[in-house]
């Protein structure tokens, strides 16, 4: 199988720095992904607190609003990769975050303000992707997936900014992915100090 050829699910949150890196990563692979909303707010959400979907729009989780919108731009048929990196670089990059400056990219990608029916549409959208992740056993963000195989949780702890050791590690990745499924999880001993 070649690279052209493997295309993969990446459940993702716009707040988490680990969906962040990953994002970074495979843009600079040139990986070919499909980036779909799990709502780690939903995840985290409080006993007897109404699900993330169902809180009323003008009370709505800024990154919850942002993952709302990312279905947006994709029903559109959007620059939905355009929307995935400048939220990322508002959430991950900006030192000065506001709410006009977050509706003010809403705006932009959508050609307007997002109305609360449109919003509802993309809660919609965001709760059938969380739900279809939970289904298949996601937990965390970021998870890749490859078909209907089970997800793998990714961390990564540093931005991979030269391309060639991101093309690498996604061969890699896909390699275990794909190649031995009876792999359920490698993960790096932190030592002390």
């Amino acid at each position: 199988m070649t690279d052209p050829d493997i295309e993969a699910i990446v459940w993702f949150d716009y707040g988490c720095p680990f969906s962040y890196l990953a994002h970074r990563w495979l843009d600079a692979a040139g990986a070919r992904v499909d980036f779909r909303p799990f709502s780690l707010a939903e995840v985290h959400r409080p006993p007897g607190a109404l699900p993330v979907w169902q809180v009323p729009v003008d009370r709505l989780d800024p990154v919850v609003l942002s993952l709302a919108t990312h279905e947006l731009v994709r029903e559109a048929s959007g620059d939905l990769a355009g929307y995935r990196r400048r939220m990322f670089a508002f959430w991950h990059e900006e030192s000065h975050r506001t709410f006009d400056g977050l509706v003010e990219i809403l705006e932009t990608f959508v050609g307007g303000t997002p109305t609360p029916s449109m919003l509802s549409r993309g809660l919609a959208a965001v709760k059938a992707s969380h739900r279809t992740a939970a289904a298949s056993g996601v937990f965390g963000t970021p998870t890749l997936q490859f078909g209907d195989d089970p997800g793998m949780f990714v961390k990564l702890d540093d931005l991979l900014s030269d391309p060639a050791a991101a093309r690498d590690l996604w061969q890699h990745v896909t390699a275990l992915a794909l190649g031995h499924p009876a792999l359920l999880e490698l993960k790096r001993a932190l030592r002390d100090g």
